[in-house]
């Protein structure tokens, strides 16, 4: 038992010295692709120790980073601006209201745009020396187009007061979406419709072809009864779909019931 032991602590030591080479080598490695010198058998001097204490430094920042945007508090949070952002919107689409509070709305929506600036950059920093990461995610893309073009929406010169107006509405709307991302449940919904989109396209081919052969039929059937409604093509479409929402639909009904005079 005393030899196998022995030779289990053997093995272990063996195991810990290759370990500390193969490390070695990868440190060598990566000075080498980074241009360093590697004369020294990879010791330190004082300005890779003082390179490696910044990058430690980010390191940690970025990790802090991204324990803040994914904790549950700097998310609910989020979300409570992304509630203010939508009665933002509804207050100064109010006509009275941005009369009387106009400049307050402005100073809170200024802060709104703050806050999901900040969001962006500290999600930037959470990805640490792979900043472009930050994008392998729709709905991170969606935050940054929303937080992108309010910021360029700012600038005076980029169109005029109509143009920045009807641009900062629109941007303030779809701030309102960001609930879809705050919310697990409902962010899983709408991702399942938008996989799906490509099946609606196919359920969509079949309900023209549906409508197709019925608008075609009904123009055998009642063209000579309704000209009004079924006499084209086109007019035999638009019935069929009014017949469909239920719309009037039993005008059409009682005409070809009854007869039509036109």
């Amino acid at each position: 038992e005393e030899e196998e032991e022995e030779e289990e602590e053997e093995e272990a030591k063996a195991s810990g010295k290759k370990d500390r080479q193969r490390k070695k080598m990868q440190k060598l490695m990566n000075r080498a692709l980074d241009g360093g010198d590697v004369s020294n058998g990879g010791e330190e001097d004082e300005e890779d120790l003082g390179h490696k204490g910044l990058k430690a430094l980010y390191v940690k920042w970025s990790s802090k980073c991204d324990d803040l945007v994914n904790s549950g508090g700097f998310q609910n949070f989020v979300t409570g601006v992304i509630i203010l952002a939508g009665i933002m919107v509804a207050l100064q689409s109010d006509m009275n209201t941005t009369r009387l509070l106009g400049p307050q709305l402005d100073v809170i929506d200024q802060i709104i745009l703050i806050i999901f600036s900040v969001e962006v950059v500290l999600k930037f920093f959470a990805e640490e020396f792979e900043p472009w990461n930050f994008f392998t995610s729709r709905w991170n893309i969606f935050d940054f187009a929303v937080v992108a073009g309010s910021l360029i929406s700012t600038i005076p010169a980029v169109g005029g007061p109509t143009a920045v107006l009807t641009m900062m509405r629109l941007l303030r709307l779809l701030r309102v979406l960001k609930l879809v991302k705050s919310l697990p449940q409902l962010q899983v919904i709408v991702t399942a419709l938008i996989m799906g989109l490509n099946s609606i396209g196919y359920i969509a081919v079949i309900l023209v072809l549906f409508y197709y052969v019925f608008a075609i039929l009904g123009m055998i059937l009642f063209a000579e009864n309704d000209p009004w409604q079924f006499g084209t093509l086109h007019i035999a479409l638009i019935t069929l779909f009014r017949c469909s929402t239920l719309e009037d639909w039993t005008d059409v009904m009682y005409t070809n019931m009854y007869g039509c005079d036109v």
